[in-house]
Parts: structure tokens; C-alpha cells; sequence
């Protein structure tokens, strides 16, 4: 498996102002969302986390 450089901590979320934003707690990667667009971006990241959750556990693949 490649090294992604995956990030490995979870991100910050906070409204502003009415939107989402999504910030890295250590670095400079952010973005905002309209409430439908974060609503419909959460779905998206829990199917893709299952995806990638059953994937890793198929291959046995793991980092440290």
C-alpha cells in the first residue's frame, strides 16, 4: 500500500456566520459549507470511512 500521507486527526467544526467550517487543527487546510452541502458532505464521508474501514480489514493492510 502507498503512503498517502493521510491525515490521521480529525478536523475542527464550527458554524460561522451560518456556514460550516471545516478546519485542521494543525495546519492550514479549511473550508466552508452551506448547512445542505455539509448535511450531504457527512454522508458522503461516513460511506467513504465504511468503504475504506471494510477495505483496510479485507487486506489486512494497517499503518503505525
Amino acid at each position: 500500500m502507498a503512503d498517502t500521507r493521510a491525515y490521521d486527526k480529525p478536523l475542527e467544526v464550527e458554524v460561522v456566520d451560518g456556514e460550516v467550517v471545516v478546519r485542521a487543527t494543525d495546519g492550514p487546510m479549511g473550508i466552508s459549507l452551506t448547512p445542505d452541502a455539509a448535511a450531504a458532505t457527512a454522508q458522503e464521508l461516513a460511506r467513504a470511512a465504511d468503504l475504506a474501514a471494510d477495505h483496510a480489514s479485507q487486506t489486512g493492510a494497517f499503518r503505525d
